[in-house]
């Protein structure tokens, strides 16, 4: 599994035409090693909108790092 740290602009329930929320390096752990590019994206934001209520629409979602696995990594000389 991997984790990202993630930016985007969301919509209220109150306002869902309204994307004047900005969330900056939000961290999203469990997304599978599989997934890749626009599959990686669409996960991460069913699951932040799946996890966070408030959040009406999410939009511009970039990630800001790789997907980083605390399997892969092996000590040097490995």
């Amino acid at each position: 599994m991997a984790t990202y740290e993630v930016d985007f602009f969301y919509s209220s329930a109150e306002a869902p035409e309204t994307y004047n929320q900005h969330m900056t390096h939000q961290t999203v752990s469990g997304v599978p090693d599989y997934l890749l590019g626009e599959a990686a994206v669409a996960h991460i934001t069913a699951r932040l909108l799946h996890d966070n209520p408030t959040f009406r629409r999410i939009r511009n979602l970039r990630i800001l790092n790789t997907g980083v696995s605390p399997n892969s990594s092996k000590p040097t000389g490995e």
